[in-house]
């Protein structure tokens, strides 16, 4: 197909209705096209140019379970975060549910359902980890910045630790305050939009419009 392509601009080009700059660029941008659709390939990622909300939750817990290269745009976060988000809160509901029609008190958890949620957040780990490096990555960082949540709890433990304590007050206000600012950090991340272009970490992601 691409090679079609090709051929076709080429024959324009003759007939003298592509100067060579704009055959250049529409060159590249073919060949570019191409690469990305491998590349995608090569990570288990379908070539179309954008997947359902499901489907990428799917990608991420399947094909991608522990996937630690390549990129991920902010749909394909979100995606796997909703669902994440909806299986816990439909397995809490069905707690409540066993609960309240079999006499058990409503606000305890139902064992059953609390060993299943366990079992599936612990299964999820690795993907939620695959697919927050890989946002970090869409938008040119290093994946080891995902530890910046588990640092910034640490501080914010250590600060108050030590303001309760009153000790060493003004290191605990900087110390809290270096972990609030790690926390802030972590959330902003799934919302900074792709950077447009192909990056250390690989090409554009599918369905990411570049202007």
């Amino acid at each position: 197909m691409d090679i079609q392509k090709l051929e076709q601009i080429n024959d324009l080009k003759e007939k003298g209705v592509l100067s060579q700059e704009d055959f250049d660029k529409m060159k590249a941008k073919i060949l570019s096209d191409s690469s990305s659709v491998t590349h995608n390939a090569a990570q288990g990622e379908p070539a179309s140019d954008a997947l359902s909300l499901w489907g990428y939750f799917k990608l991420c817990v399947t094909q991608k379970y522990a996937c630690l290269s390549g990129r991920a745009r902010r749909k394909e976060y979100w995606s796997f975060s909703l669902f994440y988000f909806l299986i816990d809160t439909g397995l809490s509901l069905v707690s409540l549910f066993l609960n309240t029609i079999t006499g058990m008190p409503t606000d305890l958890p139902n064992p059953f359902i609390s060993i299943l949620q366990l079992i599936i957040s612990i299964g999820l780990i690795i993907p939620s980890i695959g697919v927050y490096v890989r946002r970090l990555h869409d938008i040119g960082l290093s994946g080891w910045w995902c530890f910046i949540p588990l640092l910034a709890l640490f501080l914010m433990v250590i600060g108050s630790v030590l303001i309760k304590a009153s000790v060493a007050l003004v290191i605990a206000g900087l110390l809290a305050l270096a972990g609030i600012s790690g926390l802030v950090f972590t959330i902003v991340v799934p919302f900074i939009p792709s950077q447009k272009e192909e990056n250390k970490y690989g090409p554009v992601p599918k369905g990411i419009i570049i202007k």
